[in-house]
């Protein structure tokens, strides 16, 4: 038996045949979520997303459990780690779209697709030889169809893609998907994608970054470099922005808050 019991219910907003009452919805022990409020289109929508979510849980846990309950699972970096386990289980969601519907991704409960529009595709060259990445397909009726990156096959040899942070690593990460069609990971391996990666993130020696258990493995590297005056800044403003419970990438820091850090540590940065 349970002295206390809370609900979170997920439900349309729109559609009247999954639309949950506003009475249930009013009760203290209850939580709705309607679907609108979990889609999103890209990671700025992704980290806005969860962060409203945690906010609207927090409140509302406050308001059935009390404020002096102590829930660490709210913590700014467990918003984080919920942003990096969406963003996997919507790759799984694409790599699965090919898969028979009977198949079914463990870990995310994600079942196949069994084909369709949505197919992932890989272009070959004019040879006919070698794996291309296009970055869409155009459709004859129009419209386009977008291919997704895939795990390398053969040999292909890892590198690290090192940087300070500040320096786009981010971006570089995304643009290199695009452009090789093949999976990239970071050091921290938070899309577990492990060994299966044609490049590994970095932010070493950095405290923010470290090798990868499998560093013997890694001959070379590219590093990603900007210049101080704007990575410095950029990456503080990362860092106010998860103290203050901020999205990523929306703002800049203030100005006095920057120069406090500036003074303190930038030459420790440098």
């Amino acid at each position: 038996n349970f002295d206390e019991v809370f609900f979170v219910v997920s439900h349309s907003a729109t559609d009247p045949n999954t639309h949950v009452s506003d009475l249930l919805c009013s009760y203290k022990n209850v939580l709705c979520i309607t679907d609108e409020q979990l889609w999103y289109n890209n990671q700025d929508e992704l980290h806005a997303m969860v962060r409203s979510l945690t906010q609207t849980f927090r409140n509302r846990y406050e308001y059935y459990f009390g404020t002096g309950n102590n829930a660490d699972w709210l913590a700014v970096e467990n918003e984080l780690n919920a942003v990096e386990r969406l963003d996997a289980m919507a790759r799984v969601a694409v790599e699965m779209v090919n898969e028979p519907l009977e198949e079914v991704d463990l870990k995310f409960g994600v079942h196949g697709g069994g084909g369709g529009d949505a197919t992932a595709t890989a272009a070959n060259d004019e040879s006919g030889g070698g794996r291309r990445r296009r970055l869409s397909i155009a459709k004859p009726g129009g419209g386009c169809e977008i291919t997704w990156p895939q795990a390398p096959v053969g040999q292909i040899q890892t590198a690290y893609a090192a940087s300070y942070p500040g320096c786009g690593a981010r971006m570089s990460w995304n643009l290199i998907e695009a452009l090789t069609g093949l999976w990239t990971g970071d050091d921290w391996d938070n899309n577990q994608r492990g060994k299966l990666v044609v490049t590994v993130k970095t932010h070493y020696p950095h405290d923010a970054g470290k090798l990868v258990p499998w560093d013997n493995e890694i001959n070379r590297a590219l590093v990603i470099i900007r210049n101080p005056m704007s990575a410095i800044p950029s990456f503080f403003n990362h860092i106010y922005e998860i103290k203050n419970n901020l999205p990523i990438h929306s703002e800049r820091a203030p100005v006095d808050a920057w120069i406090e850090w500036r003074d303190r540590l930038a030459e420790s940065q440098i």
